[in-house]
């Protein structure tokens, strides 16, 4: 994107915008747990101050989440888990490095493009 020539404040605004950068981390959606008492895992990408959240597959219940962000002494389970929590927000950062201007559809692109698409028949 170029500024004008004149500098006004809507073409700065909207570079400037532009530069700042998307944040990615680890959410736990306890709003909703399932019946068994875990909730859904999800990636949280942050772009100015708008949250977008991307499901990872995973289920924990709130206790063996806390334990496993927590850092404390962990299971075989839990480093599992832990260093899947690290793969993942690191496949983001990677995917959001690689956007020049950052919106969440080429987000999407960069995250997804290492899957499959399944054509049904």
């Amino acid at each position: 994107m170029l500024i004008c020539a004149d500098n006004c404040y809507i073409c700065v605004t909207k570079v400037l915008q532009n530069m700042k950068r998307a944040e990615a981390k680890i959410y736990i959606d306890s709003t909703r747990p399932r019946k068994d008492g875990t909730c859904a895992i999800k990636l949280l990408v942050t772009f100015n101050r708008t949250r977008k959240y991307y499901h990872t597959g995973m289920y924990l219940t709130e206790k063996d989440y806390k334990k496993v962000v927590s850092g404390g002494r962990r299971n075989d389970f839990e480093k599992a888990t832990a260093s899947k929590f690290v793969e993942i927000v690191d496949k983001a950062n990677k995917a959001i490095e690689s956007i020049p201007y950052f919106t969440f559809e080429a987000f999407e692109t960069a995250f997804n493009e290492d899957k499959v698409v399944r054509e049904s028949v």
